[in-house]
């Protein structure tokens, strides 16, 4: 029984789970399927961050420019409750809108980024969703402990 590469598995995963979006004017672009479909996200990052040849990978500038932002709001939020929580969580979830609809990175150091990126979206989801203090304080150092990641495997 011949296996099948991973990308063709990602890609039939894709398109089943996105049938209803081909009805309303064809298929979501790549990013628009990160943005809405994080389980779909999950099936891509079965392998995990590696270095470029035993270097960083390079973000290119306008991208790196809005994750430094957020790496910034996440590392000086001093925030006493749960709703400074929640308005960290919605701002930086308006910055990867951004980050995403404006991406123009491709090839390894874009797919790279990508196994990075989804679980950092995630967290800050699970963010916006928290309930009480010490759950939203959880997800707040979760955030931090990615941006330690991300600047252990990009520049």
């Amino acid at each position: 029984m011949k296996r099948h590469p991973k990308e063709f598995v990602v890609a039939i995963t894709l398109y089943l789970l996105s049938g209803p979006t081909w009805a309303l004017g064809g298929p979501p672009s790549h990013h628009e399927a990160i943005v809405q479909r994080p389980a779909y996200s999950r099936l891509a990052l079965e392998s995990e961050l590696r270095l470029n040849k035993g270097q960083k990978w390079q973000v290119d500038d306008a991208m790196m420019l809005r994750l430094r932002q957020m790496e910034e709001e996440v590392e000086s939020y001093r925030g006493t409750g749960v709703q400074d929580a929640q308005k960290l969580g919605k701002r930086l979830r308006a910055t990867l809108n951004k980050l995403v609809s404006d991406c123009t990175m491709h090839g390894p150091a874009h797919d790279e980024l990508h196994k990075w990126l989804v679980p950092f979206m995630e967290n800050v989801d699970a963010l916006n969703r928290e309930s009480n203090q010490a759950a939203a304080r959880k997800s707040v150092l979760k955030l931090k402990n990615s941006f330690q990641v991300f600047n252990l495997y990009f520049q």
